[in-house]
């Protein structure tokens, strides 16, 4: 998958797309064959990004959905689309990932055998407030950095002999963070994601990491979407560790200074992480959907 990693990025940006799913190293990263692979394919100047789950032994056994909308969509792509889900004897196709533009046009070309659950509510940061940190609004993230930088943190970028700890620090997160809270599984595309970062391109994503006391205790991934918006990727910290979280957020906010936006994903719906990520002043909010669409 890493090498169409261009093609995405090329569909993406001339849709001006905006969304967390849109980051193409994540797209790359939820590829998890053999249960869950992506396929591609262009047609009609459009491209189609599927989800092939396996439910058997067997091809036969599989269901076939898209990852997110074509792209561009329009009645023709969408037919296309259908034509697929229909050729596999689906009677329904879903549409994991929409956000709130393709979500609208879906509805119009669609209509009542349309079915959308949201999924989400994407946190929007201006980079260079976030790290500013000036005024009253940001003065309880500017305590709890200031508060981490007592412990003398270091910043640093990932290398690949860092892997082992950051596969360690991923396994003790998931370890404690799992147990409170079944539903959270990005463990498997951030696994996924340390594995392939390093055969990815620099100008795609970049990975850091912070010390402690000679230890790794966090890291981030982060890279473009579009020529405004960057993607906060991933962020895994040591939970212990009060205020680590936040310095990771803003240290990468440093680095994409020279965009206008930054997309830190959703809340997933939990107070202590909507609490933690309005810290960061959100500037915008991107609402995003998963669709049914019954054949």
């Amino acid at each position: 998958m890493p090498q169409y990693a261009d093609i995405f990025q090329s569909y993406f940006s001339e849709n001006f797309k905006s969304s967390w799913f849109n980051f193409v190293p994540f797209v790359i990263s939820y590829h998890l064959p053999p249960r869950r692979r992506l396929e591609f394919i262009e047609e009609s100047s459009a491209l189609f990004i599927y989800q092939i789950s396996n439910r058997g032994s067997n091809d036969s056994q599989s269901r076939v959905d898209l990852f997110a909308p074509p792209c561009p969509l329009n009645k023709a792509s969408l037919d296309c689309a259908l034509d697929t889900a229909k050729s596999n004897s689906q009677s329904e196709i879903r549409i994991l990932w929409t956000d709130a533009k393709d979500l609208e046009l879906l509805e119009r070309l669609y209509g009542p055998k349309l079915e959308s659950t949201v999924k989400d509510e994407e946190y929007i940061y201006s980079p260079r407030l976030v790290f500013e940190l000036k005024g009253s609004k940001y003065k309880d993230l500017r305590k709890k950095i200031n508060r981490l930088e007592r412990l003398e943190p270091v910043f640093r970028e990932l290398e690949t002999s860092d892997l082992p700890s950051a596969m360690k620090l991923l396994k003790d997160w998931r370890r404690t963070q799992g147990r409170k809270r079944d539903f959270l599984l990005d463990w498997g595309y951030t696994r996924s994601a340390l594995d392939r970062q390093f055969y990815m391109n620099k100008s795609d994503i970049t990975s850091w990491c912070v010390e402690i006391d000679g230890e790794l205790e966090g890291f981030a991934m982060a890279g473009p979407i579009s020529e405004d918006t960057a993607c906060f990727f991933i962020v895994k910290t040591n939970v212990d560790i009060s205020g680590l979280s936040e310095y990771l957020r803003w240290k990468v906010c440093e680095r994409f200074q020279e965009f206008k936006y930054l997309n830190d994903a959703g809340d997933l719906n939990l107070p202590g992480l909507r609490k933690h990520k309005m810290k960061m002043r959100p500037v915008g909010f991107n609402k995003v959907s998963s669709v049914k669409l019954f054949l």
